[in-house]
């Protein structure tokens, strides 16, 4: 033990009286295992993240594949799951859950109602998870089918937050999307399942027995494994179970002949979104490797300088293995202290990743939170980094020229300079580097370009919401345009409201798939006939969004259910179909199995610009082909409102929608209520934190890749002084003595470049694959980037080739 505290020790020392490259290194290093850290953080805690229960065992999730979409996972028919409830033999217990959004409220409460998400669920799915409530009790058998007030389990947060912890809210009546109910439980804090959901009611799907199979629904099945049972053998039970669903119920399920078991806590990242998350990961490593390669390449020069105690030891009688560890040792101090400003880095980048993902509505159990599965990989990425960062230098120090060394000890130790292995280790830092750029600027760029995405409206002033009457307020149909009607003149009325429309498009941005027939048109299956966009708007929609019609006219308040339905379409709509001929009086159809019927025949009335940009080409070629008809020819029960505020926030608007709803509707409440911005953001999903991430890898590994390039040209030129001092007495001047340093690396360099631009383009295509959104880069963009690589390498090299060739040679030769 004591010699290896005295070697610390003079490890220690020796790095203390080269503070400038010790410091680097430890930054190199800290900024590989930062970054590193972060993303391996943020793969654990999205997909190894598990749900804390009481007791120990193994919930998994059934799901069937769609043979016609290998993507696609859709729940198990009902009646299958009874079948299944009772005959399989993999389980201790088999739940089934569906989930929704509903309007809750206290019925004595002054609060206004407001949407949660709520699951039925089966009157074992409480203890199905081992969990009990904390008040109260949970579903008892068949109570779903009682007749009377429904019962319902609130979550703790609602306990607390809207009945104040009152232990007395047992037995109280609640709204349930206009329907009483009475509370009959409160779960445990934390307990959200099976998303995030707040509130549970029994499942009524027994009574889908009384509609056609055909009608029946499918649900989410999760299940509890018996002990000893493994995934493999649960997944090959269900797979037979699925088989002859297949053959006994071919109208429902011919198209599912096998099944997906796996971790309930697992499931809800799909498979492109984890390989998006693993690929992520590589990018991140591939900056630690090159951390390692810097931190490799400066040990060299550290080891040059400490040639004289490295030939004293072995002449000594040290073994090789000894002087490989002292160097290994000298780069574990380093790693370590590597690690201690990398995990405040991966904290920092952890938080603000975590912020942004807030908007979205993510399982309660993920985090982003350091477990043991997380200090484990930091701690093997430390021993690893130190271990590799160390071993060449340690390798090529054991093996030095002991003779010559000990004969002239003035000499710099220029042999323990690995030459062409070190200019190898600077063409794999430049090619993981600008394979990174190019991956970086990739996704940078088909963000920008989602994001300046120009619509014709000033979009930071407009909020959006959903709302559904219901039929508890209104059973007609034919009474549901008069409510929506009363609630958009409502809100006209008050002054913070510069302009309000309603429709059928999602946030303003989103709308229905549908499938025509134009005259002519005879199509035998629904996927021939023409996919296209539908949207039911109110008449003053393409006023709200400054669409104007081109061509023809709008809809008008004639524009009933009693007159001719209409349309007004964009221009893409006219470009697809009607390309030479001016479509304004021509009819088209819904598509329908046998003979059309005239209710879903609309006549073209007007023209109007294309509303939904489309930035990328490999979209759907469909998505924005569209027409719209008026709301009373088509009414719905659920609408988008649509709202422009006086003010520079929209999100004022929110209690003035809320208070219009409630005093036309007091057991209902508007949901998903976001700015327009806040929307296109949640509609892009997480794209922003892959962006952010990819940035920080391509900075990062130019950032690493220059420092490494620097300390290598310094020591390089360093080991070359006498030499040049010489050179320059002689008559060199100090351009060619710049183009003698520079031309020592520019062949690797050039290598890595065209070897990293060719990495890169594979990875920018598998990531643009696994997110469906394509970008081609064009030449200009290589070009960029090709000359940013070679500005930053050539400053990192230039730099200490412009030093020394400004080298005293008569300075130089009395020092030598």
């Amino acid at each position: 033990m004591v010699p290896q505290l005295t070697n610390l020790r003079a490890g220690l020392k020796f790095s203390l009286r080269k503070p400038v490259t010790t410091l680097t290194a430890i930054l190199v290093m800290g900024l590989g295992l930062g970054i590193t850290a972060s993303m391996f953080t943020l793969v654990n805690g999205l997909l190894w993240s598990e749900i804390d229960l009481p007791m120990e065992a193994t919930i998994v999730s059934v799901r069937l594949n769609d043979r016609r979409d290998p993507n696609r996972r859709l729940g198990v028919h009902v009646r299958d799951f009874r079948v299944l409830r009772e005959e399989a033999g993999s389980f201790d217990m088999l739940a089934a859950y569906n989930t929704q959004e509903i309007t809750f409220g206290d019925l004595e409460g002054e609060a206004l109602p407001r949407r949660y998400p709520a699951a039925r669920v089966t009157d074992n799915f409480f203890h199905l998870w081992g969990v009990t409530p904390i008040l109260g009790r949970g579903f008892n058998e068949g109570e779903g089918l009682v007749e009377g007030v429904g019962p319902v389990v609130i979550s703790h947060g609602i306990w607390k937050n809207l009945f104040g912890g009152d232990p007395d809210v047992l037995g109280k009546q609640v709204y349930f999307n206009g329907i009483v109910r009475v509370i009959i439980g409160v779960m445990p804090e934390g307990f959200l399942l099976p998303v995030r959901q707040e509130l549970w009611i029994p499942t009524e799907w027994q009574n889908s027995d009384r509609r056609p199979r055909e009608r029946a629904p499918r649900i989410a099945v999760v299940g509890r494994l018996k002990p000893g049972v493994k995934m493999g053998d649960c997944q090959n039970e269900m797979d037979v179970f699925v088989q002859r669903f297949a053959h006994e119920y071919p109208e429902t399920n011919q198209n599912f002949v096998s099944s997906r078991v796996e971790p309930y806590h697992s499931i809800f990242l799909g498979e492109d979104s984890t390989n998006l998350l693993f690929i992520m990961l590589v990018c991140a490593i591939l900056v630690l490797v090159i951390s390692c390669a810097n931190v490799s390449n400066l040990l060299m020069g550290r080891a040059a300088d400490r040639t004289t105690e490295m030939s004293i030891r072995i002449a000594l009688g040290a073994r090789r293995i000894q002087v490989l560890g002292l160097i290994i040792l000298d780069s574990m101090i380093i790693a370590i202290f590597g690690a201690i400003g990398g995990s405040a880095l991966a904290h920092l980048i952890n938080s603000r990743t975590w912020a942004s993902l807030q908007d979205l509505e993510l399982p309660y159990w993920w985090h982003m939170n350091p477990d043991l599965k997380v200090l484990g990989f930091v701690f093997g990425l430390v021993v690893l980094s130190g271990t590799l960062s160390g071993l060449i230098p340690g390798l090529r120090a054991s093996r030095p020229h002991v003779a010559t060394n000990l004969r002239d000890d003035t000499r710099t130790g220029s042999n323990l300079f690995l030459g062409k292995l070190s200019q190898v280790l600077i063409a794999l830092q430049v090619a993981l580097s600008c394979a990174l750029l190019v991956a970086g600027t990739s996704m940078t760029l088909i963000y920008q370009k989602i994001e300046s995405a120009d619509f014709p409206f000033d979009t930071s002033r407009v909020v959006n919401a959903q709302f559904n009457v219901g039929t508890t307020h209104i059973e007609a149909e034919e009474a549901v345009p008069l409510f929506y009607e009363e609630l958009h003149g409502k809100l006209l009325e008050h002054p913070q409201v510069a302009d309000a429309t309603l429709s059928s498009s999602w946030r303003g941005i989103g709308n229905f798939d549908a499938r025509i027939e134009l005259e002519g048109d005879a199509f035998d299956i629904e996927e021939d006939a023409h996919q296209v966009n539908w949207v039911r708007v109110f008449d003053n929609y393409f006023d709200f969004f400054e669409i104007p019609v081109a061509s023809g006219r709008g809809f008008r308040p004639t524009d009933t259910a009693d007159n001719q339905k209409v349309a007004v379409v964009n221009q893409r709509f006219v470009e697809e179909h009607f390309p030479e001929d001016n479509p304004i009086g021509r009819h088209f159809r819904l598509f329908s199995e046998g003979e059309a019927e005239p209710e879903n025949e609309f006549q073209i009335v007007g023209i109007c610009p294309n509303y939904w940009p489309q930035p990328l080409p490999n979209e759907n070629p469909t998505d924005d082909i569209v027409f719209y008809t008026p709301y009373r020819q088509d009414p719905i029960r659920w609408e988008n409102i649509h709202l422009k505020s006086n003010q520079d926030d929209p999100m004022t608007l929110v209690p003035v929608l809320r208070r219009a709803i409630y005093e036309l509707v007091p057991t209902q409440a508007a949901y998903d209520i976001l700015s327009f911005e806040q929307g296109r953001r949640e509609s892009q999903g997480g794209l922003h934190i892959v962006v952010y991430f990819f940035l920080m890898f391509a900075l990062g590994a130019l950032f690493l890749a220059g420092v490494g390039l620097f300390a290598v040209s310094a020591f390089k030129a360093r080991q070359m002084k006498r030499e040049i001092g010489i050179r320059i007495a002689l008559g060199a001047t100090s351009g060619w003595i710049i183009r003698l340093i520079l031309q020592q690396g520019f062949l690797f360099i050039l290598v890595g470049l065209i070897l990293g631009l060719a990495t890169g383009s594979t990875i920018a295509k598998g990531i643009q694959n696994t997110i469906d959104l394509y970008m081609p880069l064009g030449w200009g963009t290589w070009v960029i980037i090709a000359i940013t690589i070679l500005s930053i390498y050539g400053i990192a090299v230039g730099s200490p080739a412009w030093k020394a060739a400004k080298t005293d040679p008569a300075h130089t030769l009395k020092s030598q």
